[in-house]
């Protein structure tokens, strides 16, 4: 595992839900992980949720992209609560 890994950008990766829940165990297990841009990137509900719930592990993260990416109203409280 990489410990020093701060800012990672996959804006524009054609990430989809799938990506989203494969990144998300990545988040989860990078705690140096303080930026992250998945911005324009179809990860959907189900890509969108992962992240959030990642996000409950990895306190680090200060800096978050997820705009355009397909997501709606149910992944909004999750990623609030995180």
């Amino acid at each position: 595992m990489n410990t020093t890994l701060a800012h990672l950008n996959l804006e524009k990766n054609n990430l989809g839900a799938q990506g989203g829940e494969a990144l998300a165990l990545a988040v989860a297990s990078h705690p140096s992980l303080t930026s992250l841009n998945v911005a324009s990137n179809a990860l959907g509900t189900e890509g969108g949720l992962a992240i959030a719930t990642a996000l409950r592990t990895n306190t680090a993260l200060r800096c978050l992209s997820m705009s355009s990416c397909e997501l709606d109203s149910a992944v909004g409280e999750p990623l609030v609560a995180s």
